[in-house]
């Protein structure tokens, strides 16, 4: 492995899914300590990084020392399933990123709820030029955190999941900025979100409205119940589609494909004007007035058909 990083300057996407993660980033970062004369440090060049399922203790020590050694020329990270194991490796990691000046990708999902991130990370992103943010499993997160940290005002994609983020405070005066040019938004729902309350509704809209024409609201949306439950929740988000002339991609969660599959032929026969509807690739795209609605089949997740 050391022979192979010894022949390359730079790598544009390093993508690492297995249990050898740390071997790999351990070899690359002790091949450019040892190759280092004195105080002139050399760099790796590192364009993109994706790691993914690294859970053993040193394998975060390890992120971090490689995003030290590429900081000046990394654009993205990426990091599913990851896990930290204590305040000071938090620390150590979100201070390595704070200095990645061209940070403009960052997607975060921890493997579980991650109770120390909070603070540093909203530290770590102020005022970087972000364009995708993609956090879940982080403890504590709110409206006000996700407001500072897109307050550079150039987010496209934006998918942040958490107890205290709620799809109406999209709505918020101080999110419209942020609105304005996203592309992609993801919001999640879950038993608690009542389709028949009239406010949470005129919220909704007001943020499918807020977003461009091109936009997309993606939707996951926790849904119990019977055939016609899961009908009136479908209805409820394409009515939202055609009211704002926008497009809604929604992700039926804790629903067999049984049902969900029911609940749109039950909606087909019985809504009026359900124009016309065609199975892709990764669901049922049904079309009403001047809104599109798509319902992801069970195995199928948002962007799978590009």
């Amino acid at each position: 492995m050391t022979a192979i990083v010894s022949r390359i300057t730079g790598v544009k996407h390093l993508w690492l899914d297995s249990t050898w993660n740390g071997h790999i980033m351990q070899i690359i970062v002790e091949y450019y300590q040892a190759i280092s004369n004195g105080s002139k440090r050399l760099r790796f060049h590192l364009e993109q990084l994706t790691v993914v399922g690294s859970i053993r203790a040193s394998d975060a020590d390890w992120i971090s020392s490689l995003i030290l050694l590429s900081r000046r020329t990394i654009s993205s990270l990426r990091f599913r399933h990851c896990r930290l194991h204590s305040q000071p490796q938090t620390v150590q990691l979100w201070s390595a990123i704070s200095q990645c000046q061209s940070l403009s990708r960052l997607q975060y999902e921890p493997c579980r709820l991650d109770k120390w991130s909070r603070p540093h990370l909203i530290e770590a992103l102020d005022k970087k030029p972000l364009e995708s943010l993609i956090l879940t499993g982080i403890y504590g997160l709110q409206a006000g955190d996700l407001f500072r940290i897109s307050n550079g005002g150039r987010l496209v994609e934006l998918a942040v999941v958490g107890e205290q983020i709620k799809p109406s405070m999209y709505a918020l005066k101080d999110a419209k900025a942020m609105l304005d040019k996203l592309e992609n938004l993801l919001i999640q729902v879950d038993s608690t979100f009542s389709i028949d309350d009239c406010s949470e509704r005129s919220a909704m809209l007001r943020v499918l409205t807020t977003m461009p024409e091109n936009g997309v609201l993606e939707v996951i949306h926790i849904c119990h119940g019977t055939v016609t439950d899961t009908a009136k929740v479908i209805g409820y988000w394409i009515q939202l589609a055609r009211d704002s002339c926008r497009e809604i991609k929604l992700k039926l969660e804790e629903c067999s494909q049984e049902r969900a599959d029911a609940a749109v032929g039950r909606l087909l026969r019985k809504a009026r004007g359900v124009g016309r509807s065609e199975w892709t690739k990764g669901g049922v795209a049904m079309q009403m007035g001047d809104g599109r609605l798509t319902v992801l089949d069970k195995r199928a997740w948002f962007g799978d058909d590009q």
